[in-house]
């Protein structure tokens, strides 16, 4: 992907300033028409080191309303992020409906740092299909990614790592430059891979290059506004329903033989030796960091609360964490459904119970008419 990189023109202090101009309140028009329609948007600034990420994103800010703009960054994984699944530490950070998140240093970041430090195997592909699998969930739910690339050739970005690129540069914000130490062309073959094996259809990845501040700043402002005018255009890209087709065939349900049952005193005996074991593996899978996610769906009256308090019971409660599941309130609805299960996932270590959970979304969900039927299908 990068051998078509469009050269970055000179741009001289008054064509910027015109241009700039226009382009700050095209993308702020652009901004409250999507807060009006209700879309979530993302924005993934990644690439090379000090090609200018931080700035970009600083004059992105600047030009956009703050009030509906979050930034986020990342740099190594916390020890509470890294104890939780990799996609957590996002899921918690993603936009509601009508604002924007930035993301500075995003899913990707570890990928690349992974394939550079520990290069081999299928480790890029696998992940390359867990987060094309993650904005593709994105995007059905309405909100859509942008992704900027800023690159620089092995020359200039030494420069920039070793402060000696003039004032149209950023300083060096990075005390792990791992191109300086001869890893900028393994660093650009591995993000080449990525980039193309996750520029899709309704996340493509956009390239610029950074050479020049201005030319930078401007085209990723350009970029940004015309996914925005594109997105606003697009009136069909909205969840739509798929064919489904009831099940015709023999169900789990249908099979299910409701007229068992089970003497009081075989019950009792039987019920304390299931307890006891459940207690030693909850602290098997603490001393192994291993964690638990169970969950509890049923009709009303089926007796989920008395089975959840059996289980509860024989499990210290520092090891567990029990998530009742209602209605979702107005912060909630105003996010990607999953969200809100995404950031109650427990450390390694401990369980997370759900009283009810994301089947909800074709279940109850469906009925109440909190998911419309593209939705839920």
């Amino acid at each position: 992907m990068f051998s078509d990189i469009r050269p970055a023109p000179k741009i001289d202090r008054d064509e910027y300033k015109e241009a700039e101009r226009e382009l700050r309140w095209q993308l702020l028009q652009a901004q409250f028409a999507l807060q009006d329609r209700g879309r979530a948007l993302l924005l993934v600034v990644s690439g090379i080191e000090g090609a200018g990420k931080g700035s970009v994103v600083q004059r992105l800010s600047e030009w956009l309303d703050p009030r509906g703009i979050r930034a986020n960054t990342y740099w190594l994984p916390s020890d509470e992020e890294e104890s939780r699944p990799h996609f957590w530490r996002f899921w918690r950070r993603l936009p509601p409906r009508g604002e924007i998140a930035v993301f500075l240093g995003s899913w990707y970041s570890g990928v690349l740092r992974d394939s550079i430090e520990l290069p081999g195997g299928d480790g890029l592909q696998s992940a390359a299909e867990r987060i094309n699998f993650f904005e593709d969930m994105l995007s059905a739910d309405g909100a859509f990614v942008v992704k900027l690339w800023l690159h620089l050739d092995k020359g200039d970005q030494r420069k920039q790592l070793e402060e000696r690129a003039g004032k149209q540069q950023n300083p060096r914000v990075t005390d792990r430059p791992y191109e300086i130490h001869g890893h900028y062309d393994q660093h650009v073959a591995v993000a080449d891979k990525l980039l193309d094996a996750t520029s899709t259809d309704c996340s493509p990845w956009h390239i610029i290059d950074a050479k020049r501040r201005r030319h930078r700043e401007l085209e990723a402002g350009r970029i940004l506004l015309t996914a925005m005018q594109e997105e606003l255009g697009n009136s069909a890209r909205r969840p739509t329903a798929v064919p489904f087709t009831p099940a015709t065939a023999t169900t789990r349900l249908d099979e299910l033989d409701l007229a068992l049952s089970l003497d009081r005193s075989d019950y009792k005996k039987e019920l304390k030796s299931l307890q006891s074991r459940l207690q030693d593996l909850a602290w098997q899978a603490y001393r192994e960091g291993r964690s638990v996610v169970a969950v509890f769906e049923g009709w009303d009256a089926a007796g989920k609360g008395s089975a959840i308090r059996r289980v509860t019971g024989a499990i210290d409660p520092r090891l567990y964490h029990l998530v009742r599941i209602g209605a979702p309130t107005d912060e909630e609805h105003a996010h990607h459904y999953l969200w809100r299960f995404w950031r109650q996932i427990e450390r390694d270590g401990r369980g997370t119970l759900f009283d009810r959970s994301w089947y909800g979304r074709v279940l109850v969900e469906r009925v109440e008419g909190y998911a419309t039927d593209a939705e839920w299908q």
